[in-house]
Parts: structure tokens; C-alpha cells; sequence
């Protein structure tokens, strides 16, 4: 992936922060540069997003949990 894809990410992430959105990249706490950055790198599979809602609706969590590819 490019590094304009990389900073898009990053930028989007940061958003998600901003409007108190937890972000978790493999069941841990993580920075929009560390999710980006793994996401980015991963030689293998890829990142799947799993987002978790509030009793409102609202967007509280962002997962990026690495998936395996089964080739």
C-alpha cells in the first residue's frame, strides 16, 4: 500500500479519536500511526474492521483485527 494511503488512514483515525472513538488493533489499545502503520505492512492477510456502537449508535470502538488469508 502507498504512503498516501498510509496518511489517509492515519488522518481518518485521528478523526475517529477526536470524536472519543476507542481504537484497537488486534484486542490492544493503539494510535492511528500504529494501525496504520500495521496495517500498511501486513505481507500476509490483511486487517478487517469491526466497529462497536453505544447503546445510542454511537461509534465507541473501532477494531482492526488481522485476518489470515487461507491460501
Amino acid at each position: 500500500m502507498t504512503e498516501k494511503f498510509k496518511k489517509k488512514l492515519t488522518n481518518e483515525l485521528k478523526a475517529y479519536r477526536r470524536q472519543g472513538v476507542e481504537l484497537m488493533l488486534n484486542a490492544r489499545q493503539a494510535s492511528p500511526k500504529e494501525i496504520a502503520a500495521a496495517c500498511t505492512t501486513a505481507e500476509e492477510g490483511s486487517y478487517m474492521r469491526d466497529y462497536e456502537c453505544d447503546a445510542s449508535g454511537k461509534i465507541s470502538r473501532l477494531n482492526f483485527q488481522h485476518i489470515l488469508s487461507d491460501r
